[in-house]
Order: C-alpha cells, then structure tokens, then sequence
C-alpha cells in the first residue's frame, strides 16, 4: 500500500474519529469511568467489546453510505439514509452537539481551577478565540492538526500506560482476577458500551466531509473498520491504567489529570494539561467544521454561494456561546445524564436505520 493511500484511506478518517470523541471523555477520563470502569474490571472489558462491534459497523457502513452515493455533508446524508426522517436526526444533534461542547467547556473549567492560576472565564474565552480561528482556516487544516494530535494524544496515553504497568501492575492484575471479589455487572457494561458508542456514532453523519478523499466505497468499508478498532484503543488504555486505583479513581471528575498526582508524576502535568486543551479544543473544531458542511451544502442547494471564512466562524462562535453556558451544569452531570438521555434517541433514529439499510445496501453491493 502507497503511503499516500494509507493517509487518505485510514489515517485522516481515524483521527477525525478519534480526534472528536477523544477531546470529551478520552482525554478527560471521565467519560471511560462512567461507561467502562465503573461497572466492573473484567465487566469493562466486555463493555469495551461492545463499543469496538458498535464503532466498526456504524462507521463502516456511514462511510460506505457517504462514498457510493458521492454524499459528503450531513443533510444530504442523512436524506440518503433516513428520507424524511432527517429532521428528527438534526434535532437530537442540535442537543448533541451542545452538550458535547458544554462538556468539553466543564473540562477545561475543571483543571483550569486546579492547574492554570487565571480565571476560567478567562481560559474559555480564550478556546473559544482558537476555535473559531481553527475554523475560520478551514478543512485541510483541520485534518492535517487532528491527525498530528490525535498521535500525540495516543502516544502520551501509551506512556502513562507503560508507567502504570511498571509500577502498580499488580494493583491491575489483582482487580482484574475475580477471586478478589469485586463486583462485575456485566449486563450494565453491555448496556453502558452500547450507550457510548451509540452516542458517539452519532456524530458520525457530521464527519462524512472526511470521506470525500478515500478511493472507492470498499476502501470505505475497510476504512471504517480500521477507524473503529483506532478509537477504541484508548479507551483500552484508559481502562486498564484506571484499574490501578480502582475503585477510588471512578469518583474524579477529571480522572485522567487526578492519576497523574496519584502517580506522582508532576513533571509530567504541565504538558498533559497542554495536551488536554489542545484535544479539547480539537474535539470541537472537528465537529463544527462538519455544521459548516452541512450549512453551505444547504446554501448549494438554494443556488447560493458557501458560507465565507467569516460566516462559518460567526455560526461556530454562537453555538460555543450556548455550549458555555450549559457548561455550568459540570462535567460529570453532563457526561451520566447528558449523553445518557440523547442515546437512546440516536439508537431508535441512527443506529438501527444504519444497520438495516446497511446490510441491504452492502448485500446489494457485493452480489452485483
């Protein structure tokens, strides 16, 4: 395979993927306590299972959908795979979308009052500046400034792993063998990881812009694939570092950033706590980019030209000042009630029009 195949193909889809569901929960912690660790060591791992299953088909599918129909905003989309439907789609993502930025807001709220000695008025006025600027140099930039931090990202969490591993593996070990007695329910795992990942998929629709480059739509499905089994990796990650202060570590509100005091890692803070604004501010940037996709595929529609590089940063300036008001909810809140009261919404409009019509439309695909 050319490098540059590898790129188009795999690369950039994953780290928009990843890029977007990493700024909320990956690079906080908090979303991996809630729906993976809290239930259980071993039972996380069969959460864990659910979401890798999850991700692979619906985004398989999504950008099998997205490639042969030549459909790369989320309005057309959406009418491709739910008809009239759609309308319903884009009022649950309007509340997603908030909701998603409002976590990231929290997060940044919380370490802020920890780790950065200025005001956090201050601090998310200022991420809301850099998100607006990220969008304002549009699509190649964003792509390119994912990717390059989506491997930052998995390289520092592959370290605190690595530390973790040689220093309280046996902490790990100990919670992961059942004679210890800890509880496992792994009904709850199965139930919270298809939540996760439902919820998560959902913002799929908004990231089909990424697809436009790979080369046909069987690439497509392996693409997906491949993106699914990326972003779980940290998740994987997560889960088996958090097992070295488990259960204490599943009542933190920034788990990931409390680990790093537990592990006495001081020296490290300052570039995780760089790291984490960096994926938050990402996290929101990518999704954004995708609103503006689909509002100038509207315009299109209307015989209208695109949004300017100004208008779009006026659209995503007024959802950030909505997301930041609903911040004030925190974090944890917005992780367990938030998300958890939207999945089942996406479930009955996205997931399963998604598995259905994509097995019709694969079955028809491969026996032409």
């Amino acid at each position: 395979m050319k490098v540059s195949e590898l790129y188009k193909n795999y690369l950039i889809p994953a780290a928009v993927f990843q890029g977007v569901i990493i700024g909320g929960g990956y690079a906080t912690g908090r979303e991996i306590v809630e729906y993976v660790t809290q239930w259980g060591p071993l039972a996380g791992l069969m959460s864990l299972f659910t979401i890798v299953v999850v991700f692979g088909i619906t985004i398989s599918v999504s950008f099998f959908i997205s490639k042969k129909f030549q459909v790369y905003d989320y309005r057309l989309f959406l009418k491709k795979l739910l008809g009239g439907y759609w309308v319903i789609y884009e009022v649950l993502f309007s509340m997603l979308l908030i909701v998603v930025i409002a976590v990231i807001a929290s997060a940044a709220t919380e370490t802020a009052k920890q780790v950065v000695e200025i005001p956090a008025s201050w601090l998310l006025g200022l991420i809301g500046l850099v998100i607006v600027g990220c969008c304002f140099l549009g699509r190649n930039f964003i792509q390119k400034t994912l990717l390059i931090w989506t491997l930052g990202v998995m390289f520092a969490l592959m370290l605190i792993l690595a530390f973790v591993l040689n220093t309280n593996y046996e902490n790990i070990l100990a919670n992961l063998s059942s004679a210890n007695g800890v509880n496992n329910d792994y009904k709850g795992a199965v139930i919270s990881g298809l939540k996760f990942a439902v919820y998560n998929s959902a913002l799929l629709p908004v990231l089909v812009y990424c697809a436009r480059e790979i080369d046909n739509p069987k690439s497509a499905i392996k693409s997906g694939l491949f993106t699914g089994l990326l972003g779980t990796i940290p998740a994987i990650f997560l889960h088996i570092t958090f097992l070295s202060y488990y259960p204490d570590i599943t009542t933190k509100s920034v788990p990931t950033f409390w680990l790093l005091g537990a592990l006495t890692l001081e020296s490290y803070t300052e570039f995780y706590v760089a790291l984490l604004f960096g994926t938050l501010v990402l996290t929101a940037v990518g999704i954004l980019h995708g609103v503006n996709e689909r509002i100038n595929g509207w315009l299109l529609d209307k015989n209208k030209n695109r949004l300017s590089a100004l208008g779009g940063a006026c659209v995503t300036g007024t959802l950030i000042i909505l997301s930041l008001l609903l911040s004030n909810l925190g974090i944890v809140n917005l992780v367990a009630k938030g998300y958890g009261s939207l999945a089942f919404g996406f479930f009955m409009i996205f997931t399963i029009p998604i598995f259905f019509q994509g097995f019709k439309l694969l079955w028809g695909y491969f026996n032409e």
